[in-house]
Parts: C-alpha cells; sequence; structure tokens
C-alpha cells in the first residue's frame, strides 16, 4: 500500500527558486533514508510532513519496556471504536 505524501514542491514552506526548504527541514522518499537521517542529524532535521516520522518517534522515546495492544475491538458496523490498553512491564 503506498502511502500518500506531501511533497516538497507542494509544501507552503518549500521555496521554488533556492529549491529547498524555508525551515531546513528534508523529506526523505524512502523509508530507510529517514531513519539514517535521522541517526546522524536528529529528529529536528526532518520535516513535519514525512510519512514515517511518528514511529520513528515512537520508537526513539517510548520506554522500550511498555507494550501496547488491543484489548476490546467493537464491530466497525456499530462505532468503530478501538480500545488500548498500555502495559508498562518496568
Amino acid at each position: 500500500m503506498a502511502i500518500k505524501r506531501i511533497l516538497c514542491q507542494n509544501c507552503s514552506s518549500y521555496d521554488k527558486t533556492e529549491q529547498k526548504c524555508n525551515l531546513g527541514k528534508t523529506n526523505p522518499r524512502k523509508k530507510h533514508e529517514t531513519f539514517t537521517l535521522v541517526e546522524l542529524l536528529g529528529v529536528q532535521s526532518l520535516c513535519m510532513h514525512n510519512p514515517w516520522r511518528e514511529e520513528l518517534l515512537l520508537r526513539m522515546y517510548r520506554h522500550p519496556k511498555s507494550v501496547g495492544y488491543m484489548t476490546t475491538i467493537t464491530s466497525a458496523i456499530k462505532d468503530a471504536r478501538v480500545d488500548l490498553e498500555w502495559i508498562d512491564n518496568g
């Protein structure tokens, strides 16, 4: 499944004449490039529109022993509600 994303050229922070972000952010096209960029330059260098940003932040800042899983899923036809329970094993 393809991830819909905002390209730099369509962003309001992008300067088309200089062909760079006015905020100094970057938006890599591939997931492994995103992870490498964050390892080298830090999360603050990553664009807010990057589709893997949230996943990466959760991996970096969530306690490694905490586990999230779904305990109850009500019928999608009724109200599409999902209950989550976080368990801290530490």
